[in-house]
């Protein structure tokens, strides 16, 4: 779920991705569905306008952009600084194949890409924490790791646990 935080000096974007589910008791996507796809990835470019920073919590493509779309990489990542998920260590085989073709994407737009796994620091006068990897869901689940993100500044908090239902 892609996220927009603003807290303090800090304007930061969280996960910009969409994508749909997966097919359903064989059933695929419904026009209603496709729509909110397509409002909900011009919502995210336009957003994006506002950050300076991006987190990407883990290589699903309903957290950053997918591989051909040009546009909202451009949009989302370009001129920014971003923390992303390691994406050769505590990773599983497919988020290391879609980290590396993400990496290959975002890093020409890109100011400055950070691995952020179990790192902190300050921007904008803004704590940032990152988790060390964390399971997507259930331990040991084949879905692989994510990393989660807490912002602190002034006394408020905010915790973005992504897929890992803030465990």
């Amino acid at each position: 779920m892609c996220t927009y935080l603003q807290m303090g000096n800090l304007k930061m974007l969280i996960d910009p991705g969409v994508a749909l589910g997966p097919t359903r008791y064989g059933l695929g996507p419904t026009e209603a569905e496709f729509e909110a796809l397509e409002y909900s990835r011009a919502l995210i470019m336009e957003v994006a306008k506002e950050g300076e920073f991006v987190v990407v919590t883990h290589y699903h493509y309903d957290h950053h952009p997918f591989p051909d779309d040009s546009e909202m990489y451009e949009r989302c990542f370009g001129g920014k600084v971003a923390f992303a998920k390691d994406r050769k260590n505590n990773i599983n085989l497919s988020g290391k194949q879609r980290g590396r073709i993400f990496e290959e994407n975002a890093s020409p737009l890109l100011k400055k890409l950070e691995w952020a796994d179990g790192e902190e620091c300050e921007v904008r006068g803004v704590k940032l924490s990152f988790s060390p990897a964390v399971w997507h869901g259930d331990v040991g689940s084949r879905v692989g790791t994510v990393v989660m993100v807490c912002a602190e500044a002034g006394g408020e908090s905010f915790l973005f646990g992504s897929d890992a239902q803030s465990l």
